[in-house]
């Protein structure tokens, strides 16, 4: 039974990647969906879904069945048995099968180690080219190349062959191949297996070949180096070579040009195939229970057939959750005893010990009302529930109170109610009501107020006298608040999610907007932005704006301030213009800086200013005409009419490069050309001191023809000297690869160059035709 649904499930997958994927240009997906199919096809069948089936068994029907069951076994023992069955027949060939197979899987792998281990090899990381005395065709596995050793001494491998060999390699095309071997071990009698085998290797190909054609060069001549390659066969089965039975399809495909919404809608088709292999080819299990009669007292309000099964799992060890609780038996057969026909959803399942698991779901969503007492002390504390609180302490306290239903029913069910010994100020409900403003409440009850959150009042103004509550705010005000915010989007500047530097703002418009958006109920802050700076509260007393979360703290201690010299003292050795600070220790600074007397800020360092933000950056196509002449002018008046160049600074080169940078292809096609890379580092001025005059040469000395010195190492050797080394090579700006480095310097034999980091584990090589540039310091 297995068999048949996994040929099933594996003719589905093949089905659909024939009828809808295979010719299309989504090499990637189509890799892993081949793939995800036969791994799928192998899970599917083991997967078993269980059903519990009540069944009321009679005496009757018992007695037929023992008289069924005696008459079959009298049957059965007349049958003589054979010798040998048909099933220890097939289990032998199966059995001699894959053993056949797992042995030609090991000999592959020992050729393949065999090749790389005994033959010359060149490593220019990542890959390893391996070096073969036999004409073979190039073919990779993981990331060893192999090759024929005289071509590639002589240079006659095409460039597109090791390219394409190189995308198999870096892509790790040869771990699909070892697992589809693996997998045909097993099922090695099953025809589907060789048919996926060979659409997953020819999948490959059209990876590989995209990756070439990707790089600019010609279909066409592409084409003809692999009917030239295509004619050899000799390579290993675990490898990826270029394959001549695959070519004309491979041709076809590399002219194909699939549009985004095919792709789109034929990876929608994995969510019907994946529903109907589901219901279609997993193991249905059905499990029936007995139902058996029960004394009067425990069929009154019970439901047998449920606390038998209870007390079933029970004798066999099960654990029980309610809700994802764990409960105990006894609760869980108290849920059967008074379930009275009503639904209650249940799981049974395995843990990792084998031990089964029954969970319950209760199918009531009703919550009750909660109440939370809240007491304002004489000391300037409360009392939580029974548990002591201060204002720096409020909200954690109430973060620990009805934590197992969520904020949203907890805005429902939750009554609030606040006592005090002596009158409760309006500026006490004020902070209770802002503490608990992500709390979630249903309300606030006083002896003299109610704070309805649903409808979106707010305690007592502080200022008033009266004992109306404050109303939300207008339609206008609350247009006006959008527009102040839209205002101050613009003016904006955003670092990252977590960091965005507002512009001077108003203190009288802060805190204008400050009290709209806290006059707002629920449904209309949801329908505005969030008010940007949450917890800033007005102080009118000395008219400045402080964070409730501020301590009491009159001064800064001696450990505060000596962190904050500490921090102020090391920025504010920094030059103005260049400074650079950390927001987090400007953050620090500027909090213990508001903590100090008068008398510690005049003996403290001075805050640091912040710089100034950066200049936006700028996207790809926003060099508009202006910028792109004034570009192309800088470039032209680099040269000098007697042909050399301008020295430019450092800091101007990077301007110039990041205009390029963001210059569409088409304004880079009409440019004047590259900016010259960056200056490199200024040399060291070593000191001369005075040396002492050289003895007077003595007579009579033959003096003898100096040999030539050495000549210089070519640039091709010396490319392939610091390839061995894990260099890292750049041209033009750009990071390149060692084999590049070679083409270009075999091109161009003026080209010039530099090393940097030699005495590092990954030196540096730059190749450039550009003018030397000297760095200009500015003061």
């Amino acid at each position: 039974m297995y068999l048949l649904k996994f040929s099933g499930c594996l003719f589905l997958f093949y089905l659909v990647y024939a009828l809808f994927l295979e010719k299309q240009n989504n090499h990637h997906f189509k890799r892993f969906y081949l793939i995800g199919g036969v791994l799928s096809s192998i899970m599917i069948p083991l997967i078993t879904i269980k059903t519990y089936v009540v069944s009321s068994t009679e005496s009757n029907n018992n007695f037929e069945q023992v008289v069924a069951n005696n008459n079959l076994t009298a049957n059965l023992s007349e049958i003589n048995t054979p010798l040998i069955e048909l099933s220890d027949i097939l289990w032998t060939v199966y059995i001699i099968g894959a053993t056949v197979f797992l042995v030609r899987f090991v000999i592959n792998l020992n050729k393949l180690y065999k090749d790389i281990s005994s033959n010359e090899s060149i490593r220019i990381a990542p890959l390893t080219y391996i070096l073969l005395d036999k004409n073979i065709i190039p073919h990779s596995f993981f990331k060893y190349i192999f090759l024929y050793k005289r071509t590639f001494k002589d240079g006659s491998i095409p460039e597109e062959v090791l390219l394409h060999e190189e995308t198999h390699a870096q892509q790790l095309h040869s771990l699909d191949i070892i697992l589809l071997e693996l997998v045909q071990i097993v099922f090695w009698f099953h025809p589907l297996i060789y048919i996926i085998k060979q659409r997953i290797k020819l999948n490959h190909e059209f990876l590989a070949d995209n990756a070439v054609l990707n790089q600019g060069i010609s279909t066409k001549n592409y084409q003809h180096i692999l009917l030239q390659y295509s004619s050899y066969s000799n390579h290993h089965q675990l490898a990826s070579a270029i394959n001549y039975s695959s070519i004309k399809k491979r041709f076809t495909v590399m002219k194909t040009q699939t549009s985004k919404t095919r792709i789109w809608l034929s990876t929608l088709l994995l969510i019907p195939l994946f529903s109907l292999l589901l219901v279609g080819f997993t193991t249905k299990k059905e499990i029936t229970i007995d139902s058996t009669e029960l004394s009067s007292s425990q069929q009154y309000n019970s439901n047998p057939s449920f606390l038998e099964f209870i007390v079933d799992m029970e004798n066999q060890g099960a654990s029980f959750y309610l809700d994802d609780e764990k409960i105990t038996a006894e609760a869980a057969k108290t849920i059967a005893k008074n379930n009275r026909g009503k639904r209650t959803e249940m799981l049974t399942q395995k843990d990792s010990n084998d031990k089964y698991v029954v969970k319950l779901y209760s199918t009531s969503d009703k919550h009750y009302a909660r109440s939370i007492e809240v007491e304002v002390l004489n000391d300037n504390a409360y009392l939580i529930d029974g548990k002591r609180a201060t204002k720096k302490t409020f909200r954690n306290v109430f973060n620990q109170l009805h934590q197992d239903i969520s904020k949203e029913i907890r805005d429902k069910i939750i009554n609030i109610h606040v006592t005090a010994s002596k009158t409760l100020s309006n500026e006490e409900v004020w902070f209770i009501y802002n503490a608990l403003e992500g709390y979630g409440y249903h309300r606030i009850v006083t002896s003299n107020q109610e704070i309805i959150r649903s409808k979106g009042n707010t305690p007592f103004a502080i200022e008033g006298k009266n004992v109306e509550q404050q109303k939300s705010p207008s339609k206008k005000e609350i247009a006006d608040y959008k527009a102040w915010i839209k205002q101050l989007d613009g003016k904006a500047i955003t670092f990252s999610k977590a960091a965005t530097q507002y512009p001077i703002l108003d203190e009288k418009e802060l805190i204008k907007y400050q009290n709209i958006y806290k006059r707002m109920t629920t449904q209309q802050k949801n329908a505005v932005k969030e008010f940007p700076f949450p917890g800033l509260e007005f102080n009118k007393n000395n008219e400045d704006l402080r964070s409730q979360s501020l301590p009491t703290q009159q001064e800064a201690t001696k450990e505060q301030m000596d962190e904050y010299n500490r921090l102020a003292k090391s920025y504010n050795s920094q030059p103005e213009g260049r400074r650079i600070i950390k927001m987090k220790d400007y953050k620090r600074m500027k909090y213990i800086y508001d903590l100090m007397s008068p008398k510690q800020r005049k003996n403290a360092h001075p805050l640091p200013k912040l710089p100034p933000p950066p200049p936006r950056a700028m996207h790809k196509g926003e060099v508009n005409d202006g910028i792109f002449n004034k570009y192309n002018k800088w470039i032209k008046g680099l040269k000098n009419p007697d042909g050399t160049y301008k020295i430019i600074s450092s800091g101007e080169q990077r301007y110039y490069q990041s205009i390029y940078d963001n210059m569409t292809a088409d304004q880079k096609k009409r440019s004047a050309g590259i900016p010259p890379p960056p200056p490199p580092p200024k040399p060291k001025v070593i000191e001369v001191k005075d040396v002492p005059a050289p003895p007077p040469s003595p007579k009579n000395i033959e003096v003898k023809e100096l040999p030539p010195p050495p000549p210089p190492q070519k640039p091709a050797d010396y490319i392939k000297d610091m390839a061995k080394t894990n260099a890292k090579f750049y041209y033009e700006g750009k990071q390149i690869t060692s084999k590049e480095a070679l083409i270009i310097v075999n091109k161009n034999q003026s080209l010039i160059v530099k090393t940097k980091k030699s005495d590092t584990r990954t030196p540096e090589v730059y190749l450039t035709d550009a003018p030397v540039i000297k760095e200009i310091k500015r003061n």
